[in-house]
């Protein structure tokens, strides 16, 4: 049941002391209550790149204008689950775009964000497509096997369908969503064709179930909830004791 995803259990870490076991289930803990990413549309056509458009959606609601952040190669893989290469290809297309401004001091990377030329892209930005809610860990977690963003997308945009249930309600899965017409505009975010890759990869991953009813020409899915936590704790856990 999705409630599961609360239980820390200390045998997990069972080198650790009490009080060891405990920071590391606070840390757990506020990992995963965060805000989700509000992942921008627009963002990402202004970028021409949706991992950038992903990273631009979390910097802009982290680093206040004026102001700057300092974040490490490796902050940026955990932060995220990107690859170096990954981090350095959005990287290099935002200070390409001169979006993002980058500072060496004192061996540290600060990032900041140009205004002038953002704001005036934003401006020019013909896309009105409504921002999609991304679970920063789940999505991380999903990168980090090896699914795309195009995945990430598809997933959030599926699990936000999903009415709210308090906890002692939820199920395992979610509820099944055809993939009709209605639900392609849905994800309007992604062309038919990724859609149809986002399927795929996620059935391979484990995260989606998939039926097709061929003599009614039905494709439909849910969300397997439980294979998604125990990917994105293995992640947290994974991160947490890289850095103990």
């Amino acid at each position: 049941k999705m409630d599961k995803q609360l239980a820390l259990p200390g045998y997990q870490y069972p080198e650790m002391q009490a009080e060891e076991r405990q920071l590391t289930a606070s840390a757990l803990l506020g990992l995963a209550m965060e805000e989700p990413v509000l992942y921008m549309p627009s963002f990402a056509d202004l970028a021409g790149d949706v991992y950038a458009g992903y990273f631009l959606s979390w910097f802009i609601k982290n680093c206040r204008y004026g102001k700057s952040i300092v974040i490490s190669d490796e902050e940026m893989s955990a932060l995220f689950g990107f690859s170096k290469s990954r981090w350095h290809s959005v990287r290099r297309t935002l200070k390409g775009l001169n979006y993002l401004t980058v500072k060496r001091e004192g061996g540290q990377s600060h990032y900041s964000l140009n205004e002038s030329y953002f704001s005036n892209a934003q401006r020019q930005s013909s896309i009105i497509l409504p921002a999609i809610p991304i679970e920063r860990i789940t999505a991380a977690a999903m990168l980090d096997k090896g699914l795309r963003m195009q995945d990430v997308l598809f997933y959030s945009v599926v699990r936000e369908q999903q009415p709210y249930l308090p906890p002692e309600q939820r199920d395992s899965y979610s509820n099944w969503f055809e993939h009709n017409n209605v639900q392609q505009q849905r994800l309007a975010v992604l062309t038919t064709e990724e859609q149809l890759k986002a399927i795929n990869g996620l059935y391979k991953a484990g995260l989606l179930q998939v039926e097709q009813i061929r003599q009614l020409n039905i494709v439909r899915y849910r969300i397997d909830y439980d294979a998604a936590s125990d990917l994105a704790w293995q992640y947290i856990h994974t991160k947490v004791e890289a850095e103990a």
